[in-house]
């Protein structure tokens, strides 16, 4: 079944095992990633570095410790990828 494309995100954050997120374009969260997705993210998304500044929001929004933001895993989706999401 082929799924919208506005409904798939741009980014997924992984914290840890139990706080993996799916994020829009302006990096809010939408709600916990899908073991479905978060595999579809390593194998098509493109992994970005956490130490940039663009993910201060998000680290604030989700109560991260410094400690915490160090251990983020972010791979962004790319329109392609997404694209490919929906055709699964």
């Amino acid at each position: 079944m082929a799924t919208d494309i506005k409904s798939v995100p741009h980014y997924v954050v992984l914290v840890e095992k139990n706080l993996q997120y799916r994020l829009d374009e302006n990096k809010q969260i939408l709600g916990n990633a899908g073991k479905e997705l978060i595999e579809f993210a390593k194998k098509y998304g493109t992994r970005l570095p956490n130490h940039v500044t663009a993910w201060d929001q998000f680290a604030r929004d989700c109560g991260l410790s410094s400690e915490g933001r160090k251990a983020i895993v972010c791979y962004l989706l790319t329109d392609e990828a997404r694209q490919k999401f929906t055709e699964q």
